[in-house]
């Protein structure tokens, strides 16, 4: 059996739902891992859950976007998760999880995407990347 012994939450710990605008991405932190060729071989798992249920008055989505910086310093795809309705949004949903894809370099950024015109009115999501 393995057991986990850390859990190495990327800053913000919380990020609240509210911050994604509609029709918008919100891009989060940068996420330093400290090599310059990271591929699926590494062994890492990023996760992104909800720690409280996402609420609207409207029908908002979520989408996950996993970017990685590329030399000149601008940020290219790499990976996304579905997209995910708001009825998929509650306490505790897990809206990503993969091994980090092939082609993320040293430094990786995960947004988070609503591609309608509603809003979110409260939830926050929570994002980990620990070993497998």
């Amino acid at each position: 059996m393995i057991i986990e012994k850390t859990r190495t939450v990327f800053s913000p710990i919380m990020l609240p739902l509210t911050e994604v605008g509609a029709n918008a991405t919100y891009n989060g932190v940068e996420i330093d891992f400290g090599a310059k060729n990271q591929t699926v071989e590494t062994n890492e798992v990023l996760e992104v859950y909800l720690a409280e249920g996402a609420t609207s008055a409207g029908a908002p989505t979520l989408q996950v976007i996993v970017e990685t910086k590329d030399p000149e310093g601008a940020f290219k795809q790499v990976a996304s998760g579905e997209v995910l309705s708001l009825a998929d949004l509650g306490e505790g949903a897990e809206v990503y999880k993969a091994a980090l894809p092939d082609g993320c370099g040293q430094i990786v950024r995960v947004s988070l995407k609503n591609a309608t015109a509603d809003t979110f009115t409260g939830g926050s999501a929570v994002g980990v990347v620990r070993p497998l």
